[in-house]
């Protein structure tokens, strides 16, 4: 979904959003302003982890929540922090095979 979000400014599909002067500016939020179904999924559909957490930690993050794909790294694990990191399903599951 992001990969998509920021595809449609850089293939010129879309104006983007008002105080923004470069793709390289675009933020989360707003990825979370462009769309309500979007802004739903990642409050409810992403899990957090603290920086120091391992991969383990963020498998059960993520594992808690009904289809996420997604987790968050923040400095102390909680979604109002900066976002320093994130980690996808499919690092997970490519980083787990031995």
């Amino acid at each position: 979904m992001v990969d998509q979000f920021i595809t449609k400014f850089n293939q010129g599909a879309t104006q983007l959003p008002q105080g923004v002067a470069n793709i390289t500016d675009l933020t989360l939020q707003n990825l979370l302003d462009s769309d309500a179904k979007l802004k739903s999924l990642f409050q409810n559909g992403v899990g957090f982890v603290q920086v120091t957490a391992s991969l383990a930690d963020a498998k059960r993050a993520m594992d808690k929540i009904e289809k996420c794909g997604d987790v968050f790294v923040t400095t102390s694990g909680d979604r109002k922090d900066p976002i320093l990191g994130w980690i996808t399903d499919n690092k997970i599951l490519e980083l787990a095979r031995v």
